[in-house]
């Protein structure tokens, strides 16, 4: 028999799905510049992602590393 599917979602998570990144301080400096293609905000969410959420553990060195 399959298990039902499990309903309880992180409301830490689902908040910030809802509405985005709060920090404004980055760690460390956007790196595609202050005139790149990705805003500081979405950097520092992401960033932010990086430090609150395990599953994103990684995600802004893999940006980094790969922004071509």
């Amino acid at each position: 028999m399959n298990e039902p599917p499990n309903d309880n979602l992180d409301q830490t998570e689902v908040r910030f799905v809802m509405t985005g990144g709060t920090r404004v301080d980055m760690k460390r400096p956007n790196p595609t510049g202050d005139s790149g293609w990705m805003s500081h905000k979405i950097w520092a969410s992401i960033l932010q992602l990086d430090d609150d959420f395990p599953a994103f553990k990684g995600l802004s060195e893999n940006i980094e590393n790969n922004l071509d």
